[in-house]
């Protein structure tokens, strides 16, 4: 292999490897990005379910304050 080749095949690769550094940083942005999506979500449904326990809890009390345990009431048969 030549030294103009070398050169070539150095100039590429450099210029494939700041590609790939900046490919690098774009990702690592978006998944910043999403992280804080999923934990905006999360605080989101959290506080969505709460919400609907509480309501729940206000539109069928349980009798002397026990707790419902959370399951699907049984059908009167």
């Amino acid at each position: 292999m030549g030294v103009a080749s070398r050169d070539v095949s150095a100039r590429q690769l450099a210029e494939e490897n700041t590609h790939l550094v900046a490919r690098v940083r774009e990702l690592e942005h978006l998944l910043h990005l999403e992280r804080s999506r999923n934990k905006g979500l999360e605080r989101g449904l959290s506080s969505l379910s709460e919400r609907v326990v509480t309501l729940r809890r206000q539109s069928h009390p349980a009798p002397d304050g026990a707790s419902t345990g959370g399951g699907r009431p049984s059908a009167a048969r």
